[in-house]
């Protein structure tokens, strides 16, 4: 199985994470990342932003399908983090 450092991992994770504000509502996460040894799975998680418009409704649907497509493909998703291997 593939192993990344814990800290290249994190790099990238951020940089993901970056994409998608507190605003958005939109957040990706490691759906693994509680169970150490476990490859990394990206998952999306989104907020209730009660009853919009169709036109809001769409462009956020849009938003949460690129999440969903930055999650999927995720450089690290399959890889075991590696929290032993120093600071490489």
């Amino acid at each position: 199985m593939k192993k990344v450092n814990w800290k290249v991992y994190g790099e990238a994770l951020d940089a993901l994470q970056a994409q998608f504000s507190a605003e958005d509502g939109i957040q990706i996460h490691n759906c693994n990342f509680a169970r150490q040894g476990t490859p990394v799975k990206m998952g999306v998680q989104w907020a209730s932003l009660g009853t919009k418009s169709p036109e809001e409704a769409a462009e956020y649907a849009d938003r949460i399908l690129d999440a969903a497509m930055a999650a999927e493909h995720f450089v690290y998703n399959g890889y075991v983090v590696d929290y032993e291997g120093g600071d490489q």
